[in-house]
């Protein structure tokens, strides 16, 4: 959070540079502005929640809040389960309210990251419900996997593990092989 209000007020800070200033007035309003700006950004760079050294070079996908992201994880996790659960009790596809296309066509691209929190709620608010309902029992468009608990147990190991069984020696490579000579 006071990461991204630091770029914040560094782009806005730089984007005041370049501002004109037309007359005296003009140049003590540029000033003042200019002199609380330093200052709050003076005050989050010596916050001891950012990290200054940290670079682009070194940064990682990993999170920082490991506790937080655990709790997310877990959200995310019984959501899912949930609705596949319940998922009888809705109709197989459910049109995309007005309010919520028009929140997703006109958002504007983002400045900075969001955080995992932020990013699986709008997930949660603008995508799982208005989904094709290729997952719904009912659905009977063409065959596909379906959304079942063993699918997204799967699932959910597939993008830990990150496997690419296009090559080499290793378990997910032997399993291929063990299933294809089943055939």
């Amino acid at each position: 959070m006071e990461r991204s209000k630091l770029y914040q007020l560094t782009d806005e800070a730089s984007k005041k540079l370049y501002e004109p200033v037309n007359d005296i007035e003009s140049l003590n309003q540029w000033r003042k502005h200019m002199v609380n700006l330093i200052d709050e950004i003076s005050r989050l760079k010596l916050s001891p929640s950012i990290d200054l050294n940290e670079t682009n070079n070194n940064r990682s996908l990993d999170p920082t809040d490991w506790l937080t992201a655990r709790h997310v994880a877990h959200q995310m996790l019984d959501t899912s389960l949930e609705s596949i659960q319940s998922i009888r009790n809705r109709p197989v596809w459910q049109p995309i309210p007005i309010e919520i296309r028009a929140s997703i066509e006109q958002e504007p691209l983002p400045e900075h990251g969001q955080t995992l929190p932020n990013v699986c709620q709008d997930v949660l608010n603008y995508v799982f419900p208005y989904t094709r309902g290729n997952t719904h029992p009912r659905f009977w468009g063409w065959v596909m996997g379906e959304g079942t608990l063993g699918g997204i147990l799967a699932e959910m190991m597939m993008a830990t593990t990150n496997i690419n069984a296009g090559g080499c020696t290793h378990s997910a490579v032997l399993i291929e092989r063990t299933v294809i000579q089943w055939m």
